[in-house]
């Protein structure tokens, strides 16, 4: 029986260079397979944003939600976020860590409620002792129109599976920021967000932040851990260990 999923997100700010088009951060990926390796369970669902690849392409090839949507721009966005995630998941194999890369757009669908992802399709890969990775996407709609889904709505999603226990959002971030300059250890959701340092980068087509806070709120609020962290100098090990970390933790 699976039971204490955790969810890592993988920030785009920490696998690529928000500021630089197409620019992986090589490095950072293997850190974090690394200690995903030391870490050597498989209870794990891993989430990656766009980065610098798919939300530099939204932007520059003028994807649009609501109308005259170019099929070749779907194509061509869908085709390079495959492209990072085949990166990110045959740096995991180099390090041992069974991955498998699930396709977003196959098994997501905007229907007029909300997000359509079944879990079960998910978890099975999970009990064969293969880690699912998933990446922020272009899915279809209700509508027959075609919608960028981001990855932190992916992690909202698979986060209300009563399996998972904790949600790790790894970004390039410390912790989530103050306007003082200082971590904050601990985020109520119900506190002034006006007061936190927003910017995440040039690319950003999902909100950003704020986005992030909004989507991990129905998470807390079923009384599972959501943290924000920088997964560098073994961080991430240690949180999924359960040992100290720096960074900060979202609370109701």
């Amino acid at each position: 029986m699976l039971e204490g999923i955790t969810i890592i997100k993988l920030g785009g700010s920490i696998i690529t260079d928000k500021t630089v088009p197409f620019k992986i951060l090589y490095d950072n990926i293997a850190d974090i397979a690394e200690q995903i390796a030391k870490y050597g369970r498989r209870n794990l669902l891993l989430v990656h944003g766009g980065g610098s690849v798919g939300h530099y392409l939204v932007e520059k090839l003028k994807f649009n939600e609501k109308e005259a949507q170019d099929p070749k721009a779907i194509s061509t966005i869908i085709y390079e976020m495959d492209n990072l995630t085949q990166t990110i998941s045959k740096t995991f194999l180099e390090f041992d860590v069974p991955v498998v890369a699930l396709q977003t757009h196959s098994i997501a669908f905007l229907g007029e409620r909300g997000i359509v992802l079944d879990p079960k399709f998910i978890l099975n890969w999970l009990r064969k002792g293969l880690i699912p990775i998933l990446k922020g996407d272009i899915i279809l709609g209700y509508d027959s129109l075609a919608r960028v889904i981001s990855g932190d709505v992916i992690v909202s999603e698979l986060a209300k599976l009563n399996e998972v226990r904790k949600v790790i959002m790894c970004f390039d971030q410390d912790g989530i920021i103050g306007k003082d300059g200082s971590i904050i250890k601990q985020l109520s959701l119900k506190s002034n967000f006006e007061e936190l340092i927003w910017s995440t980068g040039k690319y950003d087509v999902t909100g950003g932040l704020r986005a992030k806070l909004n989507a991990m709120a129905p998470i807390v609020s079923l009384k599972k851990e959501v943290y924000f962290m920088n997964p560098k100098r073994n961080r991430l090990l240690n949180a999924l260990v359960e040992k100290e970390f720096k960074g900060t933790k979202l609370v109701e």
